[in-house]
C-alpha cells in the first residue's frame, strides 16, 4: 500500500508540475511561477484522496521504530567521525583551512598551492568511498538523526565516491602537469 501512496503523491505532483509549466508558456507567465503553482496544486489535489497522507505517515512510523529497534541512528558528533565519514570530514576540514589561509593572504594561488589544498581532500574523500565498500555500509539522512545502512547500495555508493574522490585527484594532478 505504501508504494502505491508514493506513486499517486508523486503522479500527482509531477502531473500538476507539468501542467502548471504548460498553463504558464500558454499565458506567457513566468514557468517557475507555473512550475510552483502546479506542484501545490498537484500536492493539494493529492491531499484530497482519501487516506493517502495516513498511509504515507503510517508506513514512514513503521519504517523508523524498524531502524530504531535495529540500533542503526546515530547524532551529529558520531556522525562526523563515523569511519566512512571521517575521511570526508578531515577533507572538508583541510578545505576550509586552505581557503581561510588562501583569502586571508589574498594573493594568486599558484598551482602547487592548488595541488596541496585540493589534492588531500580528494584522496580523503577517494578514502571514504573505500571505507563504504570495505565495511559495506554508508550513512544516510539530511538531519539527525542520521541512519545507518548496511546493504548493496553502499557497495556502489562507496565505488561512485571512490572513483569520484581518485578520479578528480588524478585529473587535478594531470592538470598541473599539463601547465
Amino acid at each position: 500500500m505504501n508504494r502505491r501512496a508514493n506513486f499517486l503523491f508523486s503522479a500527482f505532483t509531477v502531473t500538476g508540475s507539468i501542467t502548471g509549466i504548460v498553463i504558464s508558456a500558454l499565458f506567457n507567465i513566468d514557468i517557475r511561477i507555473g512550475l510552483v503553482v502546479g506542484l501545490v496544486a498537484g500536492a493539494a489535489l493529492a491531499y484530497k484522496v482519501p487516506g493517502l497522507f495516513a498511509t504515507i505517515k503510517n508506513a514512514n512510523e513503521q519504517e523508523y521504530a524498524r531502524i530504531k529497534k535495529e540500533n542503526r541512528l546515530i547524532g551529529f558528533q558520531a556522525f562526523i567521525i563515523h569511519p566512512t565519514q571521517l575521511p570526508t570530514t578531515l577533507g572538508f576540514l583541510w578545505l576550509f583551512v586552505f581557503f581561510g589561509v588562501a583569502f586571508l593572504s589574498s594573493q594568486k594561488i599558484t598551482v602547487g598551492q592548488q595541488l596541496l589544498g585540493l589534492l588531500p581532500p580528494l584522496i580523503l574523500f577517494g578514502l571514504s568511498g573505500l571505507v563504504m565498500i570495505i565495511r559495506k555500509e554508508h550513512l544516510s539522512g539530511r538531519f539527525p538523526p542520521y541512519v545507518i545502512n548496511r546493504d548493496s547500495s553502499a557497495i556502489l555508493l562507496g565505488i561512485l565516491v571512490l572513483l569520484f574522490g581518485w578520479g578528480m585527484g588524478i585529473a587535478l594532478i594531470i592538470d598541473a602537469l599539463i601547465k
